[in-house]
């Protein structure tokens, strides 16, 4: 996972290579939720990106409540329902 803090306490996330591939690790996701939450709870931004190694990242989505996070929770939760049902 691709983690940089800036000066205003935002968490850059390196989002399909390292989310996706990391889905069953329920450990990983916790504590990313967890810091999720403190950034937010501090008056900071979690940022999920895009990276290219040939191009400017793209956003995918900027959270920045509590009910962001519960979503971008449910969305994480609904794609491991997804992916078990492929394997």
């Amino acid at each position: 996972m691709s983690f940089e803090f800036n000066i205003i306490k935002s968490l850059f996330l390196s989002y399909y290579e390292d989310l996706i591939d990391r889905l069953d690790d329920e450990e990983y996701l916790t504590d990313l939720l967890k810091v999720s939450r403190e950034i937010i709870g501090e008056g900071g931004k979690v940022i999920l990106e895009i990276r290219y190694s040939n191009a400017k990242p793209d956003t995918v989505q900027v959270l920045s409540s509590p009910a962001d996070i519960d979503e971008w929770q449910k969305k994480i939760n609904e794609t491991k329902e997804r992916v078990k049902k492929v394997k």
